[in-house]
C-alpha cells in the first residue's frame, strides 16, 4: 500500500474536531456496484457555525490476497454550513447577572449529507469482505474534521 494513503488514513482516524457525526452505510453492496452513504454531522461548539468545503470519503477493506485495501481519501467540493450549538447563559445568580454564568448547551446544531458516493465501482478483491466506510469533511479552514466511520459487507 501506498505509505501516502496510509499516512491519510490514519491522519484520518486520529484528528480531533468539533465537528462530529454518525454515518450510516447500507448492510451490504456488491462488487462492481457504486457505494453510497449518508452522514448526519453535528456542531457542538457554541461560538459560530461551521462553514464546510468538501467531504472526504475513503474505503478500507481486504484487497483479496490478504492485504489492506485503501480506496481513497477521495475529496469532493461541498458547500454547506453547520449551525452553531444552541446554548444559554446560566447565571450563578439570577437576580445579579453581572455576576458569573456558565455556558449551558441545548441542543448541537446539524445538518445531514445524503448520498455520497464513497466509489463508483467496489473493486472485486473486496468480495467477502467486511469494509470501512470513513467520512469526514473539511471546513473554510482547510481543517479535517471526522464524521465518523461504518462497516458495509461486500458481496458478490
Amino acid at each position: 500500500m501506498n505509505r501516502k494513503k496510509l499516512f491519510l488514513f490514519v491522519v484520518m482516524f486520529a484528528t480531533k474536531s468539533v465537528l462530529a457525526g454518525t454515518v450510516t452505510c447500507p448492510t451490504n453492496v456488491k462488487i462492481n456496484k457504486p457505494l453510497v452513504v449518508s452522514t448526519k454531522l453535528t456542531n457542538s461548539d457554541c461560538n459560530g457555525a461551521i462553514t464546510l468545503t468538501h467531504t472526504v470519503v475513503s474505503l478500507a477493506g481486504n484487497s483479496g490476497s490478504g492485504t489492506l485495501g485503501l480506496q481513497g481519501p477521495f475529496v469532493n467540493g461541498y458547500a454547506g454550513t453547520i449551525p452553531a450549538a444552541t446554548c444559554k447563559n446560566i447565571y450563578y445568580d439570577p437576580t445579579d447577572p453581572t455576576q458569573s454564568s456558565y455556558v449551558y448547551k441545548t441542543a448541537d446544531g446539524s445538518a445531514t449529507l445524503n448520498n455520497l458516493t464513497v466509489i463508483g465501482k467496489v473493486p472485486a478483491g473486496y468480495k467477502g469482505t467486511l469494509a470501512i466506510v470513513t467520512v469526514g469533511a473539511l471546513d473554510s479552514n482547510n481543517q479535517l474534521r471526522i464524521a465518523g466511520t461504518c462497516n458495509v459487507t461486500v458481496i458478490k
